[in-house]
């Protein structure tokens, strides 16, 4: 919330916010936003979240409070396999293994390209099927090394899946304190060279055009190449 008009983001033409689960890190700010998006009066706004978020469970408290609910127009409460439509976006929840069981990742379907969002999860043999025909994959990688006790994904993990998914681009985020000891841009070159992929680090402040990356982008400029080339 502090940064928002560091990057010139307007709270107010926000129209949804999305939570993938109920740790800290990824959930703090949910009642100050709401009360940003809202004037803490306004009834607007969507909030698409795992179960967790706003019920709890026996590991984890509710972190967004019954008077910040009452604010939203709409709450679409998503397990792993369901899907929203938001205008001409279909959102789909992904599947995870994270220490908060409900925890979901994001795939956003759009006329245009398709971005999937790992949210935290260890790896699993399936994984990768959840982002099959990902034009844009954004993983949090936050281990160097794959450890079976840790629920996140490491950079041999990113490789494997990025291998099989083989997106347009991959985006590496969320990075541990023990993986920001290494150099961060020779993590990510050693990843695209394994890959044959374009990846790129993650950093505050960071936009992207997706549309660059977009499949129905490419088809309409392959389309005038031709066009052109035979005129």
């Amino acid at each position: 919330m502090t940064r928002l008009n560091d990057y010139n983001v307007e709270p107010k033409q926000l129209t949804a916010i999305l939570v993938s689960h109920s740790h800290l890190n990824h959930c703090n700010d949910i009642n100050a936003l709401i009360s940003a998006i809202t004037d803490g009066k306004e009834k607007r706004g969507i909030l698409i979240s795992n179960k967790t978020l706003v019920s709890g469970d026996s590991n984890y408290m509710p972190y967004i409070t019954d008077f910040h609910k009452s604010l939203l127009d709409k709450q679409i409460i998503l397990s792993a396999g369901q899907k929203h439509v938001l205008g001409e976006i279909d959102i789909i929840a992904l599947r995870t293994k994270h220490a908060d069981r409900n925890a979901i990742g994001f795939k956003f379907i759009t006329p245009y390209f398709t971005l999937s969002y790992s949210s935290d999860t260890k790896y699993f043999k399936a994984l990768a099927d959840e982002y099959k025909n990902s034009n844009i994959l954004v993983l949090n990688v936050p281990i160097r090394f794959s450890d079976d006790k840790s629920d996140n994904l490491s950079v041999d993990d990113a490789v494997r899946i990025i291998t099989e998914v083989s997106p347009k681009l991959t985006i590496i985020q969320h990075f541990s304190r023990e993986l920001l000891q290494h150099d961060i841009i020779s993590v990510t070159r050693d990843i695209q060279k394994k890959t044959s992929s374009q990846v790129i680090a993650a950093k505050e402040g960071m936009s992207i055009n997706p549309f660059s990356y977009s499949a129905e982008m490419g088809q309409k400029t392959l389309r005038a190449f031709s066009q052109d080339r035979f005129k």
